[in-house]
């Protein structure tokens, strides 16, 4: 019985035929020789292998390759190469239910190269078929598309969770939101977020898991914490991959759980830690909780990480946000209390005052107690607007309920009072703006005012707001002494401020300037909105 080997001539001794040899003996080219007529003339081993006939089943085949149901898909190209035409086919895929003989049983994807070799009256003598097989490059570049594709998914992910923890600035909501979005990038059964204080504690900032809050510990010791003291001396992840492995580890991990919580939570199989860092130091720490022995790889801990970068800095942009916030209520509320001292305290002094005086008066000549009682009256009006005035500066919300011409006529209220000065109003029906306008409209009018009695020296005061279609305009004169604009004022940011707001709000702030007083025109566009 033949086999493939036999099949092949005895190689010629010139170098052509010597490659031709080494490429017949190869194994990684399946070779057929098919006569002009497609029947099979010899093959090499490598295609007994790969498509799985012998070479006699092969040559007892009468039947042309041309018409042969295992190849129906490249009969086009077969034929063109019959006709003469050398041809490279691109990888194509044959499936067992189409060639139940092909190697392994399995689909496979094989390249072939057909080449026509004439004799010496170029008659085509033969077509020679190299087939090589692909089918571990493209199932490697399915695996790298894939895992490409896997990358992509998880960058994304990884900056849209980023994008919306770096959006939100209130602490508490923040870190709740920094464990919902954590498990869209590690899946975990529990998570926590520490922080550290000092060199031997951390604080539990949040916690979502199984445990119930009233067994949680706040305060975390790090004496027998080696895994966590370990991501801090590292700056690196922890991976435990079985907390019940008698590893160092692993044994101070169930040591911590013991000392800290009374016992260690049974859920837990695998446990993960990844740093906090900022500024390249370990600011406190994410935890992972699975209960799958060995389920986080280095790769959960890369994810884990990139995002932890993100968190840090989210945290103390809440913590510096919160701290903001504290010194500007106690700045406020100073502030307050000197307005509080300096009007309505002064104005309920002189009330007192007044009704000592008249209650004086009525013993000793009740016609002369009617000046005082005037006072008296005149300064409760007084303290009634100034308590207007600051009760609208604590609740902004006014604007929404009252509106921006009733604040306007507050503050200027509040001025003619206060300062004595004399203040004239030209004020629309309240306009229909959105929220935003009217609260740039009156912090502006609020500041402005405020520099007025600070700084002009003035004794007229004129506000007047113009509600147009297209546009809002807001106007305050004074009759001071005026100042340059276009001067930089160190430690003054009133301008600057005005200015900023009333660009945010998609207008323009003008002042005009000089000895015979200021005027300020902020115009408001609204045909955008």
């Amino acid at each position: 019985m033949m086999n493939a080997d036999q099949h092949h001539p005895a190689p010629p001794a010139d170098q052509a035929g010597l490659r031709f040899a080494a490429l017949w003996a190869h194994p990684a080219f399946a070779i057929h020789i098919f006569a002009p007529d497609g029947r099979t003339i010899r093959v090499n081993q490598a295609a007994v292998e790969l498509w799985g006939l012998t070479a006699e089943q092969w040559q007892s085949w009468t039947i042309s390759i041309l018409d042969c149901p295992y190849f129906a898909a490249v009969r086009p190209d077969l034929e063109r190469a019959f006709a003469g035409e050398p041809l490279m086919l691109p990888p194509h895929r044959y499936a067992p239910s189409d060639i139940p003989t092909l190697r392994g049983g399995t689909e496979r994807w094989i390249q072939t190269q057909l080449l026509p070799v004439y004799d010496q009256h170029g008659v085509l003598a033969e077509v020679l078929a190299l087939h090589e097989d692909f089918t571990e490059r493209i199932h490697e570049a399915d695996q790298l598309e894939r895992r490409a594709a896997e990358r992509s998914r998880e960058l994304s992910t990884l900056l849209e969770v980023s994008r919306n923890v770096a959006s939100m600035l209130e602490l508490s909501p923040l870190l709740s939101l920094i464990l919902e979005q954590l498990k869209t990038v590690v899946e975990y059964d529990a998570a926590a977020v520490f922080w550290l204080k000092g060199k031997d504690e951390m604080r539990l900032l949040n916690y979502v898991g199984p445990i119930p809050p009233e067994q949680l510990q706040l305060r975390w010791s790090l004496t027998q914490a080696a895994h966590n003291r370990e991501i801090i001396r590292t700056r690196e992840p922890v991976i435990i991959d079985d907390i019940y492995a008698e590893t160092p580890i692993a044994q101070a991990f169930r040591a911590t759980g013991m000392a800290n919580l009374g016992f260690v939570p049974t859920y837990i199989k695998t446990w993960m830690g990844v740093p906090l860092l900022l500024r390249n130091s370990v600011i406190g720490m994410l935890t992972f909780d699975h209960g799958v022995v060995g389920f986080y790889t280095p790769h959960h801990a890369e994810l884990a990480l990139a995002f932890a970068h993100q968190a840090a800095v989210a945290i103390e942009n809440a913590q510096l946000f919160e701290q903001a916030n504290r010194l500007a209520t106690l700045m406020e509320r100073q502030r307050l209390a000197r307005e509080l001292h300096d009007s309505v305290s002064q104005v309920l002094y002189g009330i007192a005052l007044g009704a000592k005086t008249a209650r004086t008066w009525l013993d000793r000549d009740p016609e002369r107690a009617a000046e005082p009682l005037e006072y008296v009256a005149s300064l409760a009006e007084a303290g009634l607007a100034e308590m207007r005035a600051l009760l609208f500066e604590l609740r902004p919300e006014s604007l929404q309920t009252e509106g921006v011409v009733v604040a306007l006529i507050k503050q200027t209220d509040a001025l003619r009072v206060r300062h004595g000065l004399n203040v004239e109003t030209t004020l629309p029906e309240e306009p229909t703006l959105p929220l935003e306008i009217k609260e740039t409209l009156y912090r502006v009018a609020q500041e402005a005012l405020h520099n007025i009695v600070k700084h002009a020296g003035a004794t007229l005061v004129c506000v007047s707001l113009e509600a147009e279609p297209t546009q809002v305009v807001l106007e305050i004169s004074d009759n001071g002494v005026g100042f340059d604009p276009a001067r930089a004022y160190p430690g003054h940011l009133g301008l600057h401020s005005m200015r900023e707001r009333v660009a945010l709000a998609g207008g323009v702030l003008t002042i005009v300037s000089g000895a015979a007083g200021t005027t300020l025109r902020g115009h408001i566009p609204l045909q955008r909105r």
